[in-house]
């Protein structure tokens, strides 16, 4: 199965940034939709369905292709719940 991040959120200010992701890897896949995979902070595994059109695509490192959302993509439902329970934070300050 391919190792995948989704970059859900950026931001910055002054010296500092700081992004928001899931990583996971992909389930399944038909010609329209990926099916994620990704665990929850307590370990729990979920999937989610995200169309491969609102999925842009940016670079493949290690063994690991890198997304950003859409700008148009808005996530409801299960999908909003599926990145609310597994997206990391992570940031950096000079």
């Amino acid at each position: 199965m391919t190792s995948i991040y989704i970059r859900t959120g950026l931001a910055t200010a002054h010296c500092a940034i700081g992004t928001t992701g899931i990583v996971g890897r992909v389930d399944r896949e038909t010609a329209k939709a990926i099916c994620i995979e990704s665990h929850t902070r307590n370990g729990k595994a979920v999937t989610a369905w995200f169309p491969k059109k609102a999925l842009k695509h940016e670079h493949a490192t290690g063994g690991t292709d890198f997304y950003s959302l859409a700008k148009w993509f808005t996530a409801t439902g299960w999908t909003r719940t599926f990145i609310e329970l597994t997206a990391d934070s992570s940031s950096i300050a000079a």
